[in-house]
């Protein structure tokens, strides 16, 4: 298994860049800026099966990954450039889950300075649409103490007769959650600028729980506040448990 990653929502320049397509037209109900909205249920629509979207920035902005939230890209051909030094880069599109909901894909690259940055999205099964683009500048090391427990809900409806027979139906969600302790000693201020930047749970996170899986999970703290134990008295040993829960990414697309 490898690291446990998160990105700080500071850590993700989309929100400062100005969105445009230099190929493929925007639905007129889905625009460009719900890429960039901190809301991966809310996606942008093409009206066709292939686009690029062009990111552009006021000055050369260094990034170091890229990653897209829900989408409906499996079997699509999509990359990544820049008007820098990176060319065409493939962005591997995991299949869907057993659930019929997509993965979300992320990519890490040597870091590279550009004011454009491309998306280029051919071969899309059915018109394209993203839930949300990250444009990444840093990726950080969350260390768990034991690990981290996770758990996943697909959220349904259940109405039981007298005779114990269910009615039921799926709402066509699902939402993962993770719990994790860590220990504070050198790490409080990193994990205070975890929950300061994310302003508790009001700014998404991304969240990868392997480096070496293609699955990069928007979540949110679960709490407004936080609280951390010291072991023992005047000690620098203590510890915070952390509680993440994934932001809603609504139906498949």
């Amino acid at each position: 298994m490898g690291d446990i990653l998160y990105v700080l929502p500071g850590d993700i320049l989309t929100p400062s860049a100005t969105l445009s397509l230099t190929a493929g037209t925007a639905a007129a109900a889905y625009p460009l800026v719900n890429l960039q909205d901190g809301n991966p249920a809310k996606p942008f629509k093409a009206t066709g099966t292939s686009c690029t979207i062009r990111a552009t920035f006021g000055g050369a902005v260094t990034l170091r990954g890229v990653s897209l939230g829900p989408h409906n890209l499996v079997g699509a051909t999509v990359a990544i450039s820049n008007n820098g030094l990176l060319a065409s880069t493939p962005i591997v599109i995991p299949a869907n889950r057993e659930d019929g909901l997509s993965i979300n894909p992320f990519l890490q690259f040597a870091a590279d300075a550009a004011t454009q940055w491309n998306i280029a999205i051919s071969g899309a099964a059915a018109n394209v649409a993203i839930g949300e683009l990250y444009l990444i500048v840093q990726f950080r090391t969350l260390e768990l103490l034991l690990g981290a427990q996770e758990a996943e809900a697909h959220k349904t409806i259940q109405h039981e007769t007298d005779y114990g027979s269910k009615m039921k139906y799926w709402l066509g969600v699902s939402q993962r959650r993770v719990h994790g302790t860590v220990l504070m000693n050198s790490s409080l201020a990193t994990f205070l600028t975890l929950m300061r930047s994310a302003q508790g749970p009001y700014k998404n996170l991304l969240l990868i729980m392997d480096a070496a899986v293609n699955d990069a999970m928007p979540a949110d703290l679960v709490t407004d506040e936080r609280m951390w134990s010291w072991i023992t008295p005047n000690s620098e040993l203590g510890q915070i448990d952390l509680d993440f829960l994934e932001a809603q990414r609504g139906p498949a697309l």
